[in-house]
């Protein structure tokens, strides 16, 4: 789990992409909204762990403001921010 201060600048690189403007700007507003499925590879070793049961649920910008809002508040108040941030553009 990131700090909170290491959240808001992940974020912060984030809204950086997010606005650059190309041809692939309109992909990864659907993809940081949406969300994608992250999949763990699986080896054959026994020693892996798989560390959350749901990763391959889609993960997205509003999954972790819901994650965040009731015990990192600042998290998720950083979430809204860049949401408001994007759409204000």
């Amino acid at each position: 789990m990131y700090h909170t201060y290491d959240f808001r600048a992940h974020l912060d690189v984030l809204y950086m992409i997010l606005t650059i403007e190309d041809s692939w700007q309109d992909a990864r507003l659907f993809f940081v909204l949406k969300g994608i499925a992250m999949f763990n590879e699986k080896t054959s070793s026994s020693t892996t762990t798989n560390h959350c049961a749901n990763e391959a649920a889609p993960q997205n910008l509003f999954d972790m403001f819901v994650k965040s809002k009731s015990t990192y508040q600042k998290k998720a108040y950083y979430c809204i921010k860049i949401l408001v941030q994007l759409f204000s553009k």
